[in-house]
């Protein structure tokens, strides 16, 4: 079903047709028969037009789960039950026109005006759906379930690319920092390694995120349960959700996933953001470390030579809108009532276009890694005639010529003030040069070979003797990826489980319902295991 809003004749016609639809007003509930405002019933108009496409395929597959559940329980007879159903399963494009083209005030919402659809074609029965239950839930979970999917899938692709350029880029050597400032050496590998984890970890929240969303709130009534003898399990599992809110205010109340939702997500983008903010540096003339594809970039309309890495821009643009999104959801449901309030609907809405938006995102950075063009010779040129090895430098002091180690800090710290002073680079220094400095610091006469300095210099060296536990060192750098490759199956693993799960649940769905309009005697007899 096209989730698209409508934009034809059908808009104009509605919107035409309101003060004379508004003269039919259903009496529902105790304002039934109250006058309507045309400026309210525009703004609603308008709304129920834009979403009505993408909530009618989500509203049957829980009525036809409902109905099942309530046959099954003796609740509705069979011959009702199947008069239902068999409209249920009838809506298409054409029903959802008809619903559109006879919206009134009082059914501003689709929910509601799915009720009169019915209504309208198998009479009163029609509002046995609505049997000890409030329309509300499961709804704001379900809208969030296949967003949620979707960013754990895109989430597995990334941790793949880094794992895959980590392993191409496990001896590329470049510089680390540290404030900005030229650390140690590293290598391009050990860097994305490193962003795999904090993003692992909070691909675990989202995990969590989506097993706290998707439980069953359905039979809860308004927020005391109810006095029809109903299974609440049986339609969560036709619909594919894990388990049941059992409490029946706490299913209508219930924040948490949301929250859980948007931290995940913070967790996700800001370690993404930062990193974002690493490569958009190394991606300027004078850093020259890696090069954007041009496929990713944005050109200038007014700059020819431009070519702008707006992905990372992008990227950290997302964290603003999860942001956003977050502190709405907490601070407009801190000082609410613990209850079925307006709020816990809006709230709701709050979070499925960032999880939309976050998905996008990965998807984009996901593409900009995979086709990034990585200058190994500038980043080992910039390792190289930094200082980033002056930490090695004094360890070999401390290893060789037996000078306590703040003492050779010293050495070493003297050493970079004098090269910088002289416009020179790491390279430059000699075993005069380090001998002269140590005789001034220690009182010592200690003479250093170019093979030691070199030993201490040498970028290159330094990665490959940095071997213990998460160094930089190739070999470490390819067993964390080892590692790390068993975590990711895992991922894929559970989220085949997830995927499986809900294609399941919707053939199981599907099944219970054709034996239900075909009189079937296995209908019923048992819910599924």
């Amino acid at each position: 079903m096209d989730a698209s809003p409508r934009c034809d004749g059908r808009l104009e016609k509605g919107m035409s047709s309101l003060i004379d639809n508004r003269k039919s007003i259903d009496p529902f509930g105790r304002i039934g028969g109250k006058k309507s405002n045309d400026l309210i019933d525009r703004e609603r108009y308008l709304e129920f037009n834009a979403t009505i496409h993408q909530q009618i395929p989500m509203f049957v597959s829980v009525h036809q789960a409902w109905l099942l559940m309530l046959t099954q329980q003796g609740i509705v007879e069979r011959p009702r039950a199947q008069a239902i159903m068999n409209e249920l399963v009838r809506i298409d494009e054409h029903a959802v026109a008809e619903m559109i083209e006879n919206w009134t005030p009082s059914a501003w919402e689709p929910m509601v005006q799915l009720e009169h659809y019915l209504t309208a074609k198998v009479g009163q029965i029609a509002s046995d759906l609505n049997i000890a239950r409030t329309i509300p839930p499961p709804f704001y979970r379900m809208g969030l379930l296949h967003p949620l999917l979707a960013i754990i899938e895109e989430s597995i692709l990334l941790l793949d690319t880094l794992l895959c350029q980590a392993e191409l880029h496990d001896l590329t050597v470049m510089p680390g920092y540290t404030h900005f400032q030229h650390a140690q050496p590293m290598t391009y590998g050990h860097y994305l390694v490193g962003l795999f984890d904090p993003l692992a970890r909070a691909l675990c929240q989202i995990e969590a995120a989506y097993s706290t969303t998707n439980q069953f709130e359905l039979g809860c009534g308004a927020l005391s349960g109810t006095s029809f003898p109903v299974d609440r399990h049986y339609p969560a599992e036709l619909l594919g959700f894990d388990g049941v809110v059992e409490h029946t205010n706490d299913a209508v109340a219930a924040t948490d996933f949301l929250i859980d939702t948007l931290s995940a997500l913070t967790n996700i983008f800001v370690p993404l953001s930062r990193v974002a903010n690493d490569l958009d540096i190394w991606s300027t003339s004078e850093f020259g470390m890696v090069e954007i594809a041009d496929e990713i970039s944005n050109p200038s309309s007014m700059m020819p030579q431009k070519k702008n890495p707006a992905v990372f821009e992008f990227c950290r643009r997302t964290v603003a809108s999860i942001l956003g999104a977050y502190s709405e959801v907490v601070c407009g449901s801190h000082a609410t009532q613990y209850g079925d309030v307006t709020e816990m609907r809006e709230l709701s809405f709050a979070v499925k276009p960032r999880l939309i938006e976050a998905t996008r995102q990965l998807r984009a950075f996901r593409a900009a890694l995979d086709t990034m063009i990585v200058k190994k010779e500038r980043m080992l040129e910039l390792a190289a005639t930094g200082f980033s090895t002056a930490t090695e430098l004094a360890a070999v002091l401390y290893r060789e010529a037996h000078i306590p180690l703040r003492m050779a800090h010293g050495v070493v710290a003297d050493a970079v003030r004098q090269a910088v002073k002289e416009g020179k680079t790491a390279q430059d220094i000699t075993p005069e040069i380090l001998t002269a400095i140590i005789r001034e610091v220690t009182g010592q006469e200690v003479a250093m070979s170019r093979d030691q300095i070199n030993a201490g210099l040498d970028p290159v060296r330094f990665v490959q003797a940095h071997r213990s536990e998460g160094g930089v060192a190739p070999e470490i750098v390819r067993g964390m990826i080892r590692k790390r490759r068993a975590v990711l199956a895992e991922f894929t693993e559970r989220q085949a489980l997830r995927t499986r799960r809900r294609e399941d649940a919707d053939a199981e769905l599907a099944c219970q319902v054709r034996a239900l309009l075909n009189g079937s005697a296995d209908f019923a007899l048992t819910p599924p295991a």
